[in-house]
């Protein structure tokens, strides 16, 4: 049986036309379960220069844009007080990452980081050293260069709470499996991270098999006019 040339027409058009809408439309996708990376388990996936109070094991609950200042607050990570060089680590993931998402408290300057710069590694380590093997070479690398954190850094306020959020855009490869921060001289208080979360975009499951029919139907097409 002979499929006309216009159904064939219409399932190309149709394609392209949600190949792009699936494409325009991809969602971004957090990388971990919970979204909090700072709230990862075993909480050995995670280290940092130095921590004040409970830390890792017991200070950082599974809290997802994080309501600090609130009656539910999650104080995040805090630096102990004079840390020369605040940096922490996350691994326990493996994936390609093109948005990070640094939450911290604009309106509490004393403990807000004065600076950032994130490293990435395809490998799974909880080094601080941005300069050893795991994050040089083949292995890893700069991911946001330095840049200066202020208050209006912080561009993204959460409604009814004391924290605010940057996004940057980043894009470390697949098989990234660690992300470090280093974030600068504590300037007396240390400094707090309230929230950090990593995003990646998903391929659409129906786009490779658009992407095929309109391709069939497009080569019949341009057969039948020759």
């Amino acid at each position: 049986m002979r499929t006309p040339k216009r159904i064939l027409f219409t399932i190309a058009i149709a394609g392209a036309i949600l190949a792009t809408q699936s494409t325009a439309h991809a969602t971004l996708v957090n990388i971990a379960t919970p979204g909090n990376l700072l709230a990862l388990l075993p909480s050995t996936d995670l280290g940092a220069s130095t921590i004040d109070g409970q830390g890792f094991t017991g200070g950082i609950t599974d809290t997802v844009d994080n309501f600090a200042g609130t009656s539910n607050q999650d104080n995040g990570l805090i630096f102990v007080n004079g840390d020369p060089d605040q940096r922490f680590v996350v691994t326990g993931f493996n994936s390609p990452i093109l948005d990070i998402r640094f939450f911290g408290s604009p309106n509490d300057p004393t403990r807000l980081p004065p600076s950032l710069t994130i490293y990435y590694s395809t490998l799974s380590t909880t080094s601080i050293n941005a300069s050893d093997s795991n994050y040089t070479g083949g292995n890893g690398g700069v991911l946001v260069p330095f840049m200066t954190l202020t208050s209006a850094s912080l561009n993204n306020p959460i409604g009814g709470a004391t924290n605010a959020y940057i996004d940057l855009s980043v894009n470390a490869p697949a098989g990234t499996q660690t992300l470090l921060f280093d974030l600068g001289s504590a300037n007396g208080n240390g400094d707090r991270i309230d929230e950090v979360q990593a995003f990646a975009t998903p391929e659409p499951g129906s786009l490779a098999v658009l992407g095929i029919l309109s391709g069939i139907a497009l080569l019949w097409r341009r057969r039948k006019v020759a």
